[in-house]
C-alpha cells in the first residue's frame, strides 16, 4: 500500500511538472495558472517526501533533521522548556530508536489467550499478559519505550538496591525493567482493574519474592475516589481519571491514594526512583508525595504529555518539583514538536527527569 501511494504521488508530480513546463514555454503565459500549478507541485513533492521519510526513517537523516529543527525552533523562541545543548543531542538521538519499532513488531509472538480474552505475548523484554482488546501496535510501543530507556532509569541505581515507585504501572513493563536491573523493591500502582489483573500476573514471581508490591489505586494528592475512563480498550495505558465523567458506561470508580501514604504503610526508609506516567494526574500525584520527595530526594521521571496543553502542564510540574525541593535539576529526555493551544508550534517535553546533583 505504501509503495502504491508513493507511485501515485510520483505520477501526479510528473503530470504537474509536464503542465508547468508547457505553461512556461507557451506563447501567452498565464501567471495565475503558473502559480497554481507550481504550488500544487510543491505541495505534492513535500507530502510525498514526508510520507517517504515517515515510512523509512533512516536514522542518520532523522538525526540531523531533528537536530537542525531543534536549534531552529530554539533560535525562534519556540522552545521554552528544554533548550539546553544536552537536550538537543537527546532530541536528535531519539531518531536511532525508530528502527527498533519494526524490529520489535517482527519479534513479538502471541503465545496464548485466556478464557476472558487476555493475551499472553512473548517480547524482547520478557513475556507479558495484556488486557482483552489491547492492540499489537500499543504493545510494540510499550516495549520500545522501555528498551530505549525513556525514563532514564540507570542500571547502577538498580544494582544499588533501589526502591522504585512505578506510578501508572500499566501491565508492568517499567517495573519489569527496574527489577531486571536489580531494583530491591518496586511499588507498582495501577488503578485500572483489568490492567491490574495482567500486572499481577506479569510480576507474580517478584510479588512472591517480596520484590514487588501492587496497589490497585490511582495516585493523587489525597485519599478519595474518582471515575476512571476505560473506553479506549486498544490502548489500556490511556485510561485516565476524571472528576466530571460524561458517562459512566465505559469506566469504573476507583480509590485514590498518595505516595506519602504508601511510604508510611510500607515503612520505607528510602525512595530512590519515582516513575510517573499517570495520564494528566501528575501535578496532584507530585503534591501527594511532597513529603517523601523532599525527605528522600529520589530521581523523578515524569511524563507530561497527556494533557491538552503540554506547555502549561510541563511548566506546572517544573514549578511543583522546584517548590518541593529547590535543589532539583531538570532535563527533558524526550521531547517533540506539537501545536500548543494559543501558542502555535513549539518543542515541548514528553518526559522530564529531575535529579538532585
Amino acid at each position: 500500500m505504501r509503495t502504491l501511494i508513493l507511485w501515485l504521488f510520483l505520477a501526479i508530480s510528473i503530470s504537474l511538472s509536464t503542465i508547468l513546463v508547457r505553461l512556461i514555454v507557451a506563447p501567452r503565459q498565464s501567471f495565475i495558472a503558473l502559480g497554481i500549478v507550481a504550488v500544487l507541485l510543491i505541495l505534492c513533492i513535500v507530502t510525498a517526501s514526508q510520507f517517504w521519510l515517515s515510512s523509512l526513517r533512516p536514522p542518520w537523516l532523522w538525526f540531523w533533521y531533528r537536530r537542525i529543527a531543534f536549534w531552529l525552533f530554539t533560535l525562534a523562541g519556540r522552545n521554552p522548556l528544554c533548550a539546553s545543548p544536552a537536550e538537543a543531542i537527546l532530541y536528535a538521538k531519539a531518531a536511532k530508536h525508530y528502527p527498533m519499532y519494526a524490529s520489535i513488531a517482527k519479534s513479538i509472538r502471541l503465545i496464548e489467550t485466556d478464557d476472558e480474552g487476555r493475551m499472553f505475548w512473548q517480547t524482547p523484554l520478557g513475556d507479558f499478559w495484556i488486557p482483552k482488546g489491547a492492540s499489537r501496535e500499543w504493545l510494540v510501543a510499550l516495549i520500545a519505550e522501555q528498551l530505549q530507556n525513556a525514563y532514564a532509569f540507570k542500571e547502577q541505581m538498580g544494582a544499588n538496591g533501589a526502591v522504585v515507585f512505578d506510578c501508572g504501572a500499566n501491565v508492568g513493563d517499567f517495573s519489569r525493567l527496574a527489577l531486571n536491573h536489580g531494583a530491591a523493591m518496586v511499588i507498582a500502582i495501577e488503578p485500572s482493574p483489568e490492567t491490574a489483573v495482567c500486572l499481577r500476573r506479569n510480576l507474580a514471581d517478584a510479588i512472591a519474592g517480596r520484590r514487588a508490591v501492587i496497589y490497585e489505586n490511582g495516585v493523587w494528592n489525597c485519599e478519595a475516589k474518582l471515575f476512571l475512563d476505560t473506553a479506549n480498550s486498544e490502548v489500556p495505558g490511556a485510561h485516565r481519571l476524571s472528576t466530571l465523567p460524561d458517562t459512566e458506561e465505559q469506566g469504573t470508580w476507583v480509590k485514590l491514594t498518595t505516595i506519602d501514604r504508601i511510604v508510611d504503610e510500607l515503612k520505607l526508609d528510602r525512595v530512590d526512583f519515582i516513575k510517573m506516567d499517570v495520564e494528566g494526574a501528575e501535578q496532584n500525584a507530585l503534591l501527594g508525595g511532597a513529603r517523601s520527595i523532599a525527605l528522600h530526594q529520589p530521581k523523578l521521571a515524569v511524563a507530561t504529555e497527556h494533557t491538552n496543553d503540554r506547555v502549561a502542564n510541563s511548566s506546572a510540574v517544573l514549578e511543583i518539583v522546584k517548590k518541593i525541593e529547590p535543589a532539583y535539576a531538570s532535563r527533558s529526555v524526550c521531547s517533540t514538536i506539537i501545536s500548543s493551544p494559543g501558542a502555535g508550534y513549539l518543542i515541548v517535553p514528553e518526559i522530564i527527569v529531575f535529579e538532585v546533583p
